[in-house]
């Protein structure tokens, strides 16, 4: 899915027309709700966004920084690599292995697709595991396949 940059005023005046639009709706349906259906929904669209919101967070983290200053970090649509492997102590993700290095690499489709390449590896075996906002795993190109 792609999404048009929006300047922060067009954004304000889609949400407040949205919201004008729908505020009939949401009081009538907030009557019609009970405590217990009005919790369920609020936990189920919690569920649904916290990877997206937690994955933005990260993002972050990895981008605002210049290329080559640390290890990992770096703007977007670029890789960036590890040059050492992993501490025992490392958190940036839940648990990298300890014995693999790493590259990492934060793709902008604002504008379309980006064309991911990997240089000749001369048969040695690599992953490049592709994982969407939501944490999932939708693609792994790498030796095998």
């Amino acid at each position: 899915m792609f999404f048009r940059k929006y300047r922060p005023a067009e954004l304000l005046i889609a949400l407040a027309a949205t919201a004008l639009l729908l505020l009939p709706m949401a009081r009538a349906a907030a009557q019609e709700l009970g405590e217990q259906e009005a919790y369920e929904i609020g936990m189920g669209a919690y569920i649904y966004l916290y990877p997206l919101v937690t994955m933005d967070v990260t993002r972050r983290n990895h981008i605002n920084h210049e290329p080559g200053r640390m290890q990992g970090f770096g703007p977007m649509n670029m890789f960036h690599h590890f040059r050492t492997y992993p501490k025992a102590d490392d958190r940036d993700v839940v648990r990298p292995n300890f014995d693999t290095l790493y590259s990492r690499g934060w793709l902008d489709l604002t504008d379309g697709p980006v064309i991911v390449s990997v240089p000749d590896t001369a048969g040695r075996y690599y992953l490049m595991p592709m994982i969407d906002m939501w944490t999932d795993v939708f693609a792994v190109p790498g030796a095998r396949s």
